[in-house]
């Protein structure tokens, strides 16, 4: 558990890297790497890269929780058997 949660959390600080550094160079090529836009390309790279991630989470719960739903209402159907007495 701890080593898929190191995964992820690694995941997630390079993708939100690869936006900010991206959008920060998005913003320097059109503004003549002006730093006060570039700043803001960067805040816009973080904010856009948090909500993708949010976005993927919760598409993957909800994923889960439809897993957990089908195997939970498949399990609750158990057949009785007659007991001749």
């Amino acid at each position: 558990m701890v080593k898929f949660m190191q995964h992820k959390l690694g995941h997630l600080i390079v993708y939100t890297l690869v936006w900010i550094f991206g959008l920060i160079r998005f913003f320097q090529s059109f503004v003549n790497r002006n730093p006060a836009l570039s700043t803001v390309g960067g805040i816009l790279g973080l904010v856009l890269a948090m909500l993708v991630e949010t976005l993927l989470f919760i598409i993957k719960t909800s994923k889960d929780d439809q897993i957990q739903s089908s195997k939970s209402s498949s399990s609750s159907f158990t057949p009785t058997t007659k007991k001749n007495q």
